[in-house]
């Protein structure tokens, strides 16, 4: 996932709406629970923070060895 937003140069405007869709669209279907909820609204907001990140022209990734895999 990290690959793929190398070079794209996403500005800040697009990652806060991305996050404002897919929170929205979450909402309607997962489960009308607020910690639910909201945990899926941290983990968009810091997901796409590092997209924006990652996106930025000349920036290098960490290798994949430093980045988490939950399998």
């Amino acid at each position: 996932m990290v690959a793929r937003h190398v070079d794209r140069a996403l500005t800040e405007e697009q990652r806060a709406r991305w996050a404002e869709l897919m929170i929205a669209t979450a909402r309607d279907v997962l489960p009308a629970n607020d910690k639910v909820q909201a945990r899926f609204r941290s983990y968009i907001v810091w997901g796409s923070r590092i997209a924006l990140q990652n996106s930025q022209p000349g920036y290098e990734p960490p290798a994949a060895s430093d980045i988490p895999d939950w399998g």
